[in-house]
Formats: C-alpha cells, structure tokens, sequence
C-alpha cells in the first residue's frame, strides 16, 4: 500500500488467513491495493484511508462477535457490519469518499429463487451498498479481483468537492468521469442521452461526494442498455450476429469504433461499452451523411475485411431478454417478438423484448408484456403457438 497512486481497498472477513492466501497469490501489483483483517481488527485508521471496503456476508466464524439472542450486540451479517461501518465512515465528517461492497460465496442466497447474477444491481439498491462480488466467481481470482480494482479507482477519481451552482463546471465535471471527448461531433448529442438517464447531478454537493454518481453508473447505467451498449445490443443495431461481433472487435471494428468506446470511470468493469451517439455518427458518416438500409451498411463495414460480420437478414432486430432479464445471444425479428416492462427497468434504456414463445410459457414474463403488445400475444396463442 506504499503508492499513493493505488486504491486501498479493505477487506474484513471473519475468515482472514484464507482470504489473505487468495490475495498473496494475485499478481504483485494487484495484490498490493489490498489489506484484510479480521472484524475484530479493524481501526478507524484503515477506514479514513480505504477507498472501498469489502465485507464478508457469512460472519459465523467471527468468534468474539456477541451472542445471538443479545440483540443489540449481536451483528448477525455482513450487510449489518457494512451499515455500522458506513455510519462510522460518515461521522469522520473529513476525507474522501469511501464505497462498501459485500464480498461472499454465498450471494446466491441474498437473490433466491433468481440468479444472482442477474440480480447483484437490484440487491445493492435495496440493501444500501455500492456492489456485491462473489468469492469464488467463475471468473477467476485474478479478474474478480481486478473488477474489484477498477470500482476502488472509480471512487479514487470522484472529485473531492463538486461545482456549487454552476451548470457548465458540473457538465465539465461529468464528463471527465465518463471520459466524453468534447471535441467529438457527438458529444453534445451524448451529453443529452446522459441527461435523459437522471443523473443525480443535485446531490453531487451533498456530503457524500460522488457516491451517488458511482452508484447511477453502477445500479442505473451499466446494469441496462441505456446511453453505452454492449456487445449484444451493438450487434443489434450493426443488424449482424453477436458472434461475429465479438470475433470483429479485436480484429478491425474496435478500430472503427475506436473513439466510440467508453473509456470514463468502470471501463471494462461489466464488459466493454460503446457510446450509443457515438456508433450512430460513425454510422452516419459510414452512408455518406444518410441512413442506410441494413444490408448496405455491413457491405460497407465489411469491404475488404477478412473476418466479416455476418448479416442476420432482419431490416429492424431486436434483443430478447431471457427469465433472468439477460439477452440472449442471437437477434429476432419483432415479429416473433413482445415489448415487456421488467419492474425497475428504467425508462431511458432501450426497449426490452421477449420472445413471444418465452412469454406464452412463463407466466411471469406474460404478465411483464405492455398492453399494447397483449392482443399479439393472445393472437399467437390462440394459434397454437407455443
């Protein structure tokens, strides 16, 4: 923790010798943001200094924590401790601002009968906490821990004071976060889609420095398609499939996409995100300065390239959503489609779809379809559609 530069990230956990190995075994300058302890060791100290702070959900092996039935002593879970310590964080009424994620094997339980997954931005929302991170995520230790890394920069690179009454140092502001290139032709388009999202630009002067800010991103922004796209909803509006987008990425479309990638604060934290403004102008531009029909626009995407993308034959595709609200990994024509309304969905992302199959077999995402897409619905089924 000797650079100034680097994050510090805390990490408690009534299991300390076997989260300390984990950590001892990461790569030397990852490892080095990171200190555990043990409930029992922590000190106001480590909390001034940390700028995220990792707590474990299970605590039963904490064994100086008071009994059970002593109930205001007993601190039954890691969700409790994160709020005493966010309370404590708070009356330090000094220093920088500081995020608290849980940090468990057993997230699973917190979003029972969903996957947790699907479900880690909604269960931070309503439990008070920046993000959740699972111990022995399939991702491996090393990016796990670097996804940790990145939230902790995040909060490294919220100001320390934000502009008092004063639109353009707030807008400035903003877009250093999100890293927007003013001098793009759409920026000024992005910076509309950003407002249209809500950003809570008004408590931003408020005591909690850009908390508020890391959690729109975190819970409202990148947990929905909205004014960054990922892969899927790239693919969609390329009209290719989202298998050769992801092979084209790396090849040659990331260069022609290149200054249409989001490079702000949580880069790469949950995949990498385009610019939804930005991929129209470069579109644009790509037509001759006029919209062109899908089979146009991949020809000339694809003009001598080895690896092309591979055209889907839908004039508009959309992507549907799975039972965990996940896209699915192909495109469908609207026609095999239905608009649904997932509670929480926010009202500036894209539309979100089921396939009409999906919808006439859950009950639970029937009752998602919007009212004007219920007469197809009842018309598929009364056809035999299954």
């Amino acid at each position: 923790m000797s650079n100034p530069s680097q994050p510090y990230i805390l990490i408690i956990d009534d299991e300390d010798d076997l989260q300390r190995s984990t950590v001892n075994m990461l790569p030397v300058d990852l490892k080095s943001c990171f200190k555990v302890i043990s409930p029992d060791d922590a000190i106001e100290t480590d909390l001034k200094h940390s700028h995220l702070v990792l707590v474990d959900y299970k605590l039963d092996k904490w064994a100086s924590n008071a009994k059970e039935e002593e109930l205001c002593k007993h601190v039954p879970n890691g969700l409790a401790l994160t709020a005493i310590l966010q309370q404590r964080v708070a009356a330090l009424k000094e220093g920088h601002a500081v995020a608290f994620a849980i940090h468990s094997s057993h997230l699973p339980e917190l979003t029972t009968p969903f996957s947790f997954e699907s479900r880690i931005h909604l269960l931070s929302k309503t439990c008070n906490i920046d993000w959740a991170f699972e111990k022995h995520s399939r991702l491996g230790p090393t990016e796990t821990f670097s996804r940790i890394r990145c939230l902790a920069e995040a909060v490294q690179a919220l100001p320390d004071s934000w502009p008092l009454e004063n639109a353009d140092r707030t807008r400035e502001e903003v877009e250093r976060l999100l890293g927007v290139d003013a001098s793009q032709r759409w920026a000024d388009p992005a910076w509309s889609d950003i407002e249209r999202a809500h950003p809570p630009l008004d408590e931003l002067i408020q005591r909690v420095h850009g908390l508020l800010f890391l959690r729109w991103m975190l819970q409202r922004v990148l947990s929905y398609p909205c004014f960054l796209l990922d892969e899927h909803w790239l693919a969609a509006r390329l009209a290719a499939t989202p298998a050769s987008v992801r092979a084209a990425l790396p090849l040659w479309l990331g260069k022609v996409l290149e200054n249409t990638q989001y490079r702000g604060i949580l880069a790469g934290f949950r995949g990498n995100r385009w610019w939804r403004m930005g991929v129209e102008y470069i579109l644009w531009e790509l037509g001759g300065k006029r919209s062109l029909a899908a089979e146009d626009l991949l020809n000339n995407l694809n003009k001598d390239q080895e690896i092309p993308l591979v055209p889907i034959n839908l004039p508009q595709p959309v992507i549907c959503l799975d039972t965990d609200f996940q896209p699915l990994d192909h495109l469908h024509d609207p026609a095999d489609a239905v608009r649904i309304l997932p509670d929480d969905w926010p009202p500036y992302a894209e539309q979100a779809w089921a396939t009409i199959e999906l919808a006439l077999s859950d009950k639970r995402i029937s009752g998602l379809v919007i009212e004007a897409d219920r007469p197809r619905l009842e018309h598929a089924k009364s056809n035999g559609a299954k």
